[in-house]
């Protein structure tokens, strides 16, 4: 036994509840199974992004007359006049990448999130590279570059809220080390 001073404290583990191994085992499967699902789902919504991104034609051009008159309904209502077109699109680049930061993070390790906005600032900015290269009937800029980061940094933000609101049953959560103080005759 190595020598303690008087007045200083040992730190000493107690021994798990039982069961709590098991439990903390099973939740440590539990969550890989849902990053597993987390992942599937975020794949078959790259896919459908994938496609949204190579139509040949730009998507808004087929539903611009649609938003124009869900704008003038909403002017006649009370929007303010600054809120435009332009305005629309940012917020639906937005929205269309929050799935992605918030699956994605899931489907990360905890405390992983940066990855997922770094990752969708880099596919952000390489699907506008490729549009603006492959595709001159669509539109390259960096303000989709800006939404689409936006969307996931959003998503991953909403990802991380829920990882803390989810806390391991107390069975399964590691024991914290008690500290005692030492007499001077131990």
């Amino acid at each position: 036994m190595t020598p303690v001073l008087p007045g200083t404290v040992r730190r000493v583990r107690r021994a798990p509840a039982p069961g709590a191994y098991a439990a903390a085992m099973t939740l440590a499967a539990s969550a890989q199974s849902h990053r597993r699902a987390f992942g599937a789902i975020l794949v078959g919504y790259v896919v459908a992004l994938a496609l949204v991104l190579a139509w040949p034609t730009p998507v808004q051009a087929q539903v611009k007359g649609v938003i124009a008159q869900l704008l003038e309904w909403l002017y006649e209502r009370g929007m303010p006049s600054w809120v435009g077109y332009a305005e629309v699109e940012f917020a639906a680049n937005i929205a269309l990448l929050v799935p992605v930061g918030l699956l994605l993070t899931l489907a990360l390790r905890r405390g992983r999130w940066w990855i997922a906005v770094l990752t969708g600032f880099g596919v952000s900015l390489l699907a506008e590279l490729a549009q603006g290269s492959l595709r001159p009937e669509r539109f390259a800029t960096g303000r989709d570059v800006v939404a689409n980061t936006l969307g996931t940094a959003i998503g991953a933000g909403i990802a991380v809220l829920v990882m803390r609101h989810r806390r391991p049953p107390p069975s399964a959560r590691p024991l914290p080390a008690v500290a005692r103080p030492v007499s001077e005759k131990s």
